[in-house]
Formats: C-alpha cells, structure tokens, sequence
C-alpha cells in the first residue's frame, strides 16, 4: 500500500472521530438548553409587568451571556487536550504509513502558541475573514445573547404574551442557537486539528515535503472543496488548510518525500455517498459519475449543465479566493454565452 492511500484510509477514520467529538461537544452544550430556556422564562413571567421591555431585555441577554460565556471557556480548555492528543495521531500515522522509524514529538509550548496563534481564514459572503477561535466563541456568545434580548424588545412592542415570548425563545435555543452551536464546533475542532498536526509535521520536514486537500464526495460538499479535491500544495503557498469556511468538512493529509514513500501506485478505495470508489478519482470526477439531480443539488441546475457538457471544470467555479462565481463572471471567465 502506498503512503498517500494509507493516509486517505486514516484520515477518513480520524476525520469520523472528529465529527463524533465535535457532536459531543455541541451536545454538552445543548444538554444544559433546557435549564437556560427555564432560568430565561422565570424572568420574563416575574418581571415582564414589573420592568421595562428593555430592562428586562438586558437582564435576560446577561443570564444567556454567563451561560454561553462559561461554555465557551470550557470548550476552549477542551480543544487544547484535544489538541495534543491530535499531535500524538500525527505521528503515529506518519510512522505507520511511511518508510520512517522515527517521529520527533512537538514541544508541548509550541504546539499551545500553534494553536493560539493563528486565526482561522474562512470565506464569508465572498471574502476570507480571519477570526481566531477565542473570538468566534466570544461572537458566538455575543450573537445568541442579543438574539434573546432581540425577542423580548420585540414581544413587548407587538404586544405579544409572556406566554408567545416564552415559546419564542425556547424555540430559538432549541432550533437555531443548537444548530449554530454544532457549526461552531465542528469548525473550531476542524482548524485545531489542522494546526496540532501543521505544528507536529512541521517537526519533521524531513519526511513531508507538502500537503493535498481530500474532500468529502458527497453532494454536501461546498463547490469551494469539491474545486480543491485532490490538489498539492507545498507548505510556503498561500492556500489555506481546512476548514475554509464555517461548517466545512474537507480535510488533507501530508505529502511525503519519495525517500520515506512506501510506493506511489495507488489501487485503494476511498469513502463517498453510496458505497467507495477508487482512491483515484477526485470530487470532480465522483461528480461526473453522478446522476443529473445530484450534479444540480451541487452545482445549481446552470452550472450543473455547463459541468456535464464539459464546458467547465469543478475548479472553475470559483475565483483564486475560492469564492464562487456568478453566471456573469463564469460567462467571462470561460468565453461562454448563456443566450
């Protein structure tokens, strides 16, 4: 087996753990959702009457803020033994599936200032906006505790019940804090995976020369990562690793140098939505194997169309940012016309 497949079979596996421990996490969280919908509603039922909507607003977003703020930290303080038990895989893998019979461990020091240090770069309407993880959990917080307020300046002006303001907010919580909650996790534990192991590699440049974006070939996949699938990078590029957006899923695995490969033929399979295919085909030719519906639930039925005809690549959709492009811009860029 080669390294690069015996890297794809890992990474796959790992890649299942971390979503289990980012769910795990997100259900910490969420276990407590009830507690906060009743300490939330007591307020409201005493002192709806008594205090003005905008007092009891601030009241109300202070409770949620304790809540989330005190969950923050100790997710925080989770992913950083998260993170050294990540650094602890990286060598491992490297030793099991190449030719090297030794793994330099990454100082402890170094690998908490890796993890801290450097924010995560995500694409948000077009633009890459860096937010550390610190941060993103502080905007998190901030966000969801406005929300709460937000509901009861709004119940009080319409004229709604306690009762109507109540349900409201429960329903938030249950519904759109738990799922923002869960994509907030699995981002923040996707990017420290990525640095645990950049800073666990980056000790041993000897046996890895770079690094290749693996996708998940599924039609949940961005078109930002199913453009990136496969591609090689060596570490001095500007292309960033995963997650590359909120709620991303891709992964990558590390290149390593002929002198430690195992072999270069690659004949394995890798994971995909209806059964494995072949190690080989990247997301753009999984894509193309797929049925029309699936091609236009990824692409939009346009793209879908000028994708099947061949007309434009899966990594044409995109600008050098990875931003997607419009029909306009995709008319320009590849001397097409849509009339």
């Amino acid at each position: 087996m080669s390294s690069r497949q015996g890297m794809i079979d890992a990474i796959t596996l790992r890649h299942i753990l971390l979503e289990r421990f980012a769910k795990g996490e997100a259900r910490r969280l969420s276990k407590n959702f009830k507690k906060l919908s009743a300490a939330i509603n007591k307020e409201i039922e005493t002192d709806f009457k008594k205090m003005k909507a905008v007092a009891l607003s601030k009241k109300t977003s202070k409770i949620s803020q304790i809540f989330f703020q005190s969950y923050g930290e100790s997710l925080v303080e989770a992913l950083g033994s998260f993170a050294a038990k990540e650094a602890e895989w990286a060598g491992q893998l490297v030793l099991a599936t190449t030719a090297a019979v030794a793994f330099s461990p990454v100082p402890q020091k170094k690998l908490l200032q890796a993890i801290n240090a450097r924010p995560m770069q995500l694409l948000v309407d077009g633009k890459i906006k860096k937010v550390t993880v610190e941060q993103a959990v502080k905007k998190f917080t901030t966000f969801q505790s406005k929300q709460v307020g937000q509901i009861i300046k709004d119940g009080s002006l319409n004229g709604r019940t306690t009762q109507q303001i109540s349900k409201e907010i429960t329903s938030l919580i249950q519904t759109r804090t738990r799922q923002q909650a869960l994509t907030l996790v699995k981002t923040v534990t996707n990017h420290t995976a990525t640095l645990a192991r950049e800073a666990a590699f980056s000790e041993n440049s000897d046996i890895l020369t770079g690094w290749q974006w693996v996708s998940t070939l599924d039609s949940k996949t961005s078109i930002t990562c199913a453009g990136l699938d496969g591609k090689k990078y060596k570490d001095d590029q500007t292309q960033s690793k995963p997650p590359i957006h909120w709620g991303c899923r891709s992964d990558w695995i590390p290149v390593v140098n002929p002198e430690f490969d195992l072999g270069s033929e690659i004949n394995g399979e890798r994971a995909a939505e209806n059964g494995p295919v072949s190690a080989k085909l990247t997301y753009g030719g999984w894509l193309k194997s797929q049925n029309k519906a699936v091609q236009v639930e990824v692409l939009g039925a346009t793209r879908a169309k000028l994708f099947s005809s061949g007309e434009v690549s899966i990594g044409n959709f995109t600008d050098k940012a990875g931003s997607i492009l419009n029909l306009k811009q995709l008319e320009a860029r590849n001397s097409l016309s849509f009339n």
